[in-house]
């Protein structure tokens, strides 16, 4: 089975402790892009958590959802 690669639209503190750890341990699941409208924070963020493509503007929207699916926790 293929993994299901997903990105988050604001990744905030909520997804430090449930839904980002959550797409990187479930079985068939991968994080592969999060945005933040702080840039630093977005990539801290995503060096933090072995993401490999982090943004700051929901501009970029389009490049996120080549991802399958996505989280949109908060815009």
């Amino acid at each position: 089975m293929k993994n299901i690669r997903f990105g988050i639209i604001g990744c905030g503190n909520v997804t430090e402790v449930k839904s980002g750890p959550g797409f990187q341990k479930a079985e068939h699941s991968e994080l592969v892009a999060v945005m933040r409208r702080n840039e630093g924070l977005a990539e801290d963020y995503a060096q933090r958590h072995g993401v490999p493509r982090w943004y700051s503007s929901v501009e970029h929207r389009p490049k996120i959802q080549q991802a399958i699916g996505y989280l949109q926790s908060r815009i």
